[in-house]
C-alpha cells in the first residue's frame, strides 16, 4: 500500500503563527484525508496547535462506515505528528 502525505506550509504571519495544509492519499483506494494545522506562538516557550480535518470516502452505500473506521487512524496520525514536532522543538538550542 502506498500512502502519500503532502504538507504545504505557509509563511509566518505578523505574530509568528504558521499554517500547514496536509493531504493524505492512498494509492488505488477512494479515500483521502485533508487537514489544516495552525501553530500559534504563545510567548517564547509555548506553541498552541489547532488541527482541523476531514476524511472523504467515495464508495457508494458503505462510504460512511469506511469513513467512521478511518477517522480514529487520522487522530492517531495527528498525535504521532505532534510528538515528532515536540521532539524537534526540544532538540533546538
Amino acid at each position: 500500500m502506498k500512502v502519500t502525505v503532502t504538507d504545504t506550509w505557509g509563511a509566518p504571519d505578523e505574530s509568528g503563527s504558521r499554517r500547514a495544509d496536509t493531504t493524505v492519499e492512498i494509492a488505488g483506494v477512494p479515500v483521502t484525508g485533508n487537514a489544516s494545522q495552525t501553530l500559534h506562538a504563545r510567548g517564547d516557550q509555548e506553541t498552541k496547535s489547532v488541527v482541523r480535518g476531514d476524511v472523504t470516502v467515495k464508495i457508494p452505500l458503505i462510504g460512511g462506515k469506511v469513513k467512521s473506521a478511518a477517522e480514529p487512524y487520522v487522530g492517531r496520525f495527528v498525535e504521532i505528528q505532534a510528538k515528532e514536532v515536540a521532539k524537534y522543538i526540544e532538540s533546538q538550542p
